[in-house]
């Protein structure tokens, strides 16, 4: 059993929250939501997910680490991307998904 006693405040300042968003948590969400809908053949889906986040996390970077964990987001993202594209290429030609 694990008990947790670390209490958080609560804000309901967006701007703030967003501010000092960790966008390296951010960014393996958007992969890993991009990623499951490209599973199971949501190719446009994912590719939507994928922009949002990137577009998102672009317009509120404030820090030095923000920057660094978006860079490191667009590297990691981009062969993903690429395999979705090419994916939904493949489903416009009468491919298959594997």
């Amino acid at each position: 059993m694990r008990i947790i006693s670390n209490q958080q405040d609560i804000s309901n300042d967006r701007d703030a929250l967003e501010k000092n968003a960790n966008f390296g948590i951010l960014s393996t969400n958007a992969i890993q939501q991009s990623s499951k809908l490209a599973k199971k053949g949501q190719m446009v889906e994912a590719q939507v997910i994928a922009k949002t986040w990137k577009r998102r996390m672009r317009q509120q970077i404030s820090s030095e680490e923000q920057e660094r964990d978006y860079a490191n987001f667009n590297r990691n993202y981009a062969g993903v991307y690429d395999m979705i594209q090419e994916e939904a290429h493949s489903d416009d030609e009468g491919g298959e998904m594997p």
